[in-house]
């Protein structure tokens, strides 16, 4: 089993301001005016979904392979965030705003990570289940599920599709969902 150890606890520390900026991509979603035009995004939803898809499978990736998020995959998210906030107009303050309205505070996806040794048992009984698609909720769940998904494909040979959703929120309690519209279920079993 991987346990949490300085590390970890320390990477945590680092990172959870970083998921903050994908929680408040995320809300963003939820707040979005479809009449607002934005100068250079064709679907600004879309392509906001996109960014939460591509860093959360990165970040899946890395901790399968190495075991933590590599330094470059960091500066890559650092790069892409600061431009699409600032052509959003996401603030510092919608930041942490996103941060006190997730679920479990200074928890989620680093929490996972004192059982992820547990992912191998989950991926058997998902193959075994026949599931063939894995929908997340929320920012934390995203980079779980995309790690689940890499952990079937790597250990069980197992194509599995990973999608994510979003809510928005009063206080912490989730109000509505939202599901990326170009998202297509992949058979029964979810």
């Amino acid at each position: 089993m991987f346990e949490i150890n300085l590390g970890i606890y320390n990477e945590m520390l680092r990172y959870e301001k970083d998921m903050g900026k994908l929680r408040a991509l995320a809300l963003w979603i939820t707040d979005y005016d479809e009449q607002r035009i934005m100068p250079g995004l064709l679907n600004p939803r879309e392509y906001v979904f996109t960014l939460i898809k591509h860093y959360s499978e990165k970040f899946a990736e890395d901790i399968l392979e190495y075991g933590r998020i590599d330094a470059g995959t960091i500066d890559l998210f650092y790069g892409s965030l600061f431009s699409i906030n600032r052509l959003l107009g996401i603030t510092d303050e919608d930041i942490g705003r996103a941060s006190e309205m997730q679920r479990y505070r200074n928890s989620g996806f680093w929490e996972m990570r004192r059982v992820i040794g547990q992912f191998g048992d989950v991926a058997e009984e998902v193959v075994r289940d026949g599931i063939e698609h894995i929908i997340t909720a929320a920012v934390s769940g995203c980079v779980i599920g995309e790690y689940l998904g890499k952990v079937i494909a790597k250990k069980h040979q197992k194509s599995i599709e990973v999608d994510h959703m979003v809510f928005s929120r009063q206080g912490i309690d989730p109000l509505k969902e939202y599901l990326s519209e170009s998202l297509r279920l992949r058979g029964n079993h979810l």
